[in-house]
């Protein structure tokens, strides 16, 4: 099965990208799918990597 790494923001990688949107609604914060497909796949979320 292939990996895959998803960062919420746009950048470069030697993996297949998923690429998500972090949306506000009122106190909520949502991340939304921008590119990129899941379905069948493991999944790893980077955020705010310093």
């Amino acid at each position: 099965m292939l990996k895959i790494i998803a960062f919420p923001d746009d950048g470069d990688s030697i993996f297949p990208m998923i690429v998500c949107n972090k949306v506000r609604e009122g106190d909520k914060r949502i991340v939304r799918l921008k590119e990129g497909n899941p379905a069948a796949h493991h999944v790893v979320i980077v955020d705010d990597l310093v």
